[in-house]
């Protein structure tokens, strides 16, 4: 299985870029969102009285090399451009994660000018297969009415479930169904205590849906025991529909250090399995980073919460 995370970070570089200096300078963007590029779009707004003295490359952490503006424009003032994926093609396929570096050369004296920042979009695509999610195809019909329904185990090893609660768990679910209000969905534990997750009620769309619920939202769950067979048994109450389970996976989160308090528990959430997933982490993000993925994940305000994050930094 397949997903897909996306990088906006969006650096305010403010640096003076040496006049005539054949050794040019850089500013660099350190990515802590590992994940294979699928399309890199990079925005530059670069302060000079003549932008055809510059050139402009965009280098990987691998050490990819991509020249984006090289001595055109002439006298020209300010570079204020955007470089599709289709000119960034040279960086499909690599590693994201790592320092990225934007280097600036002014090749002519008497014009000066700044790098006054640049903003770089990566479209990842990583394998959801990761040592913290356990999961199984099932591909099995939902049963009708009185029908026998269908099961799915999934075990989750104790060396997974160290120091977590059950706050740190999620279930994952993808069903192919037009309806789940007619489904009654049982979460069994390995300890055997069973929680209702759906009692006829939910979604009523055509195709296939994934649905993710966190452990948090499991009454009951916080005290039980973790690691070992989790079991889902979903029944239907429709005569006609049928349906079918395509995937059922469990997945431990490990324990984050992010202030919660600050951005309320389901920011948090949304931000740590999105991989802003430690203080450190979310010190080195930048407002419209978090922004971004909060928005991408559905948070109903994105920019105030991102707002206050900054606030709290410039207060600490």
């Amino acid at each position: 299985m397949i997903y897909h995370r996306n990088v906006n970070a969006l650096i305010n570089a403010r640096v003076v870029i040496p006049d005539n200096n054949p050794r040019g300078v850089n500013s660099v963007y350190r990515c802590q969102m590992p994940g294979k590029i699928r399309a890199a779009t990079l925005h530059v707004d670069i302060q000079h009285t003549a932008i055809g003295e510059l050139t402009v490359n965009l280098i990987s952490p691998s050490g990819a090399n991509v020249s984006v503006h090289n001595r055109v424009g002439g006298s020209r003032v300010n570079l204020k451009e955007t470089f599709s994926s289709a000119s960034l093609k040279a960086f499909n396929g690599l590693e994201s994660e790592g320092n990225w570096t934007l280097h600036v050369v002014d090749h002519l004296g008497r014009d000066t000018g700044t790098i006054h920042s640049w903003r770089l979009e990566l479209d990842l695509e990583r394998n959801a297969e990761n040592p913290n999610r356990f999961s199984i195809d099932v591909n099995k019909l939902i049963a009708a009415k009185d029908g026998a329904g269908v099961t799915a185990v999934v075990n989750v090893p104790k060396n997974a479930t160290n120091d977590l609660k059950g706050g740190n768990m999620r279930f994952h679910f993808e069903m192919e169904r037009q309806f789940i209000t007619d489904l009654n969905i049982t979460l069994t534990s390995p300890s055997g205590k069973k929680f209702a997750l759906n009692k006829f009620m939910g979604w009523s769309k055509f195709g296939k849906k994934s649905w993710t619920l966190p452990g948090m939202r499991v009454e009951g769950l916080a005290d039980d025991l973790l690691h070992g067979n989790w079991t889902i048994a979903i029944n239907g109450a429709n005569t006609t529909e049928i349906g079918r389970l395509e995937s059922f996976a469990v997945e431990c989160v490990p324990t984050s250090n992010l202030a919660e308090g600050i951005m309320g528990i389901h920011a948090k959430d949304y931000l740590i399995r999105s991989g802003i997933n430690t203080q450190s982490r979310l010190d080195a993000a930048v407002q419209l980073e978090i922004s971004s993925t909060l928005a991408l994940r559905g948070h109903a305000e994105p920019v105030s919460v991102a707002s206050r994050v900054m606030e709290n930094r410039k207060a600490a």
